[in-house]
């Protein structure tokens, strides 16, 4: 349901996007043995009586300025607003909602509720929908292009392999030494034992520096985590170059192994560190 409190939702004229109308097809569910003998069929030229269509994987990303929203309002209510006024587009099932800062059409900073689309046709049809403020001023969603998407993957840290309990505001606190952040979003790994974190940086200047001192992990808390992503490139590092450590004392950390691994001999104050990418303690 659209949210209550949100901007007034826009629908173009019924005459303007009379050919907005998703395409509806049916796909008939076939065994394995029709499946072939129609397969054999297409290849000796005989005309098919169905078309077995597939979705795409490629999506659109679109964003609407949060600016129409009322202060304070949630991504929950944002998100539920946005599925309310693109329900009369039938095709359009927005998913994967986030906000982003990007530069608005006067080149300013702005906050945008960015989503995805599956197709070309949904993009194109949302964007002729939007909403109208008191004077009649109508905003329309837009796609979000390419280079808005490259500009702000130009600030992106991901890092991997942090403790289950991580918070961001423990990441931001951590993290924040390199530059101002933006914002950072968490989420469990695969098996949900560790967390992984998106964090976007105020300036992608922060990330270039990064790059430059050749940044494989960083500190969180008495953690180390894996960095996987700096900008628009991965960080790279080899699997096969693992060493497990046994019989560790009880209580140890992240951080104490990586201060051992600085001053491998404690005899030796000259002894050459044992360079690493990352520590993992699940």
């Amino acid at each position: 349901m659209p949210n209550n409190h949100g901007p007034v939702p826009y629908h173009p004229d019924p005459n303007e996007e009379r050919n907005m109308d998703g395409i509806e097809v049916a796909s008939p569910e076939l065994s394995t043995q029709e499946f072939d003998n129609s397969v054999a069929a297409a290849q000796a030229g005989i005309e098919p009586e169905f078309v077995v269509v597939t979705r795409s994987k490629t999506t659109y990303w679109l964003q609407f300025p949060v600016s129409c929203f009322d202060d304070g309002a949630s991504l929950t209510a944002m998100a539920n607003w946005t599925i309310g006024t693109l329900k009369k587009v039938a095709t359009v099932k927005p998913k994967s909602f986030a906000i982003e800062t990007l530069p608005s059409a006067t080149g300013a900073q702005e906050k945008f509720l960015i989503f995805q689309v599956y197709t070309l046709h949904e993009a194109e049809a949302a964007c002729k929908h939007g909403s109208k403020d008191n004077t009649g001023n109508v905003t329309r969603f837009a796609i979000y292009t390419p280079e808005a998407q490259a500009a702000q993957q130009g600030r992106m840290l991901k890092i991997m392999s942090l403790s289950f309990d991580t918070t961001a505001d423990q990441i931001e606190a951590a993290l924040s030494k390199y530059g101002a952040i933006e914002s950072v979003r968490t989420s469990f790994n695969a098996k949900a034992t560790m967390i992984t974190a998106t964090v976007i940086y105020v300036s992608a200047t922060t990330i270039e520096t990064l790059k430059a001192q050749h940044t494989t992990y960083m500190q969180v808390r008495d953690d180390i985590a894996t960095v996987t992503w700096l900008g628009n490139q991965p960080v790279h590092h080899n699997n096969l170059l693992t060493m497990k450590l046994a019989h560790l004392p009880i209580g140890i950390n992240p951080v104490e192994i990586a201060r051992l691994f600085a001053h491998p001999d404690p005899e030796d104050p000259n002894a050459a560190a044992i360079p690493f990418h990352s520590i993992v303690m699940p």
